[in-house]
């Protein structure tokens, strides 16, 4: 089962009103298990018992898709009042259409439904329900594939700054940690309390990471708090560098990370 058609299905399970912004298909064979008619339907006895239920279940699930497409007609309905871009007018008119002509066999549909006759073979390919379902489902699938044709984009030019912003900070940070390295052999003293503060503060740091995210804003907003998280961290290090008056390598590489942050910021 498609991750989009989760929501809507466990809302038909449950009984409960759709998600309005949810685009997904109630799922068929998990709505069907439900109920245990899904196993009737894989055998394909010919028992009138066997007919009436599968039948029974045709009905439920006509109903439920259309209430269904009923929901995304007035998602869609609203996306196309409020978004600048909106979708393509041909598109959208191609999706209204497949709409209207499901909803005008659905009162054709009900009152055929209980006149056919006690046979799989017709069930399985002249039912009215279910070529009342098949366009039900041709519906929702349409506007799916419409929707992720036009909501999955990607700014090639934006992804291209970020690439070379990256590429430039790894060769920026790796040649500042070499010179490090070399100006700091001469000088392997270190006192054992600034070892403990960076160790705890580095502690600190990961907790405070691994707390984040329990927290639904967080899931929300990560990378904000993210960035926000470094550069607090960024601006702390420097700070107390200054007032100690210890200005070090180190302290550029916090430097460059915050213009890292301001730049990145500014592009995306």
């Amino acid at each position: 089962m498609q991750q989009l058609d989760f929501a809507v299905t466990i809302s038909a399970l449950l009984g409960i009103p759709f998600p309005f912004g949810s685009i997904g298909r109630v799922n068929p064979e998990l709505y069907a298990l439900s109920i245990g008619t899904w196993v009737n339907q894989r055998r394909g006895t010919n028992a009138c018992t066997s007919q009436d239920d599968l039948e029974a279940w045709m009905g439920r699930y006509a109903e439920v898709l259309c209430v269904n497409c009923w929901q995304v007609k007035r998602y869609i309905d609203q996306y196309s009042a409020t978004s600048v871009i909106g979708f393509p007018s041909e598109d959208l008119q191609h999706i209204m259409d497949l709409y209207s002509r499901a909803q005008e066999n659905w009162s054709a549909s009900l009152i055929t439904s209980s006149s056919e006759t006690c046979s799989q073979e017709k069930v399985e390919k002249g039912s009215v329900l279910l070529q009342q379902i098949d366009a039900y489902n041709d519906f929702l699938k349409s506007f799916a594939k419409l929707a992720r044709s036009a909501w999955t984009e990607f700014d090639l030019w934006s992804m291209g700054i970020g690439l070379l912003l990256m590429m430039l900070s790894v060769i920026i940070q790796a040649s500042m940690l070499v010179n490090m390295t070399i100006s700091q052999s001469s000088d392997q003293k270190s006192s054992g309390s600034s070892i403990i503060h960076r160790l705890s503060l580095a502690f600190s740091l990961v907790v405070i990471r691994a707390a984040s995210f329990l927290s639904n804003s967080y899931i929300l907003a990560e990378g904000r708090v993210a960035n926000f998280l470094l550069a607090t961290s960024c601006i702390t290090s420097v700070w107390h560098s200054v007032l100690k008056g210890n200005i070090s390598i180190e302290v550029f590489l916090d430097i460059n990370s915050l213009f890292q942050l301001f730049f990145g910021a500014i592009i995306f």
